[in-house]
């Protein structure tokens, strides 16, 4: 959040098209505490979610990650990755709106530390940018960015889901896409 004091910042460990993992997606890993609040890039509805897997695997074996997919009214979507058990604040079907709390990040699934797996498909061949990176918008490995989006809803602390009440108090970090 703009003039708040981040006790540490997301810094990207692989990028676009990485041969890593991300071959052939527009996905970006951001290294970052586990329960760490992740925002909605920008409004849509939230069309998938999962959130009961435990642990995490190397990428040699198969296991499942937590996510939320959020698709917007221009036909793209943003997958929210690693999240951890339980860590989906919203539910299929919910409309979010840029700035609001829909999880917090983990390190469930094909992981190899937590951090946040954000990947988006525009359905076009446009390249994704974002707003709070300086020059050509396009995150770069081993950088570090803070976020000017600023939290508009926790859906971590006003809803209540599967009968229990989800609460936290760290930091968002997620950008906004341009």
């Amino acid at each position: 959040m703009k003039g708040t004091s981040l006790l540490f910042r997301p810094t990207v460990v692989q990028g676009y098209n990485c041969d890593i993992s991300h071959s052939g997606d527009y996905a970006i890993d951001f290294v970052m505490d586990e329960g760490t609040n992740v925002l909605a890039a920008r409004d849509g509805t939230v069309t998938s979610v999962v959130d009961s897997n435990t642990g995490s695997c190397p990428i040699s074996q198969d296991c499942r990650g937590n996510f939320v997919k959020i698709t917007h009214t221009d036909g793209s979507y943003a997958l929210y990755l690693h999240l951890k058990q339980g860590g989906a604040c919203v539910t299929s079907g919910q409309v979010v709106q840029k700035g609001d709390v829909i999880g917090l990040s983990g390190n469930v699934g094909l992981s190899t530390g937590p951090h946040l797996h954000f990947e988006v498909d525009l359905t076009n061949s446009t390249t994704p940018t974002f707003a709070d990176v300086a020059g050509d918008g396009i995150p770069v490995f081993g950088k570090y960015y803070t976020s000017d989006n600023s939290i508009n809803v926790n859906h971590c602390e006003s809803a209540t889901l599967q009968g229990r009440r989800m609460t936290t108090s760290h930091h968002d970090l997620l950008r906004g896409l341009n």
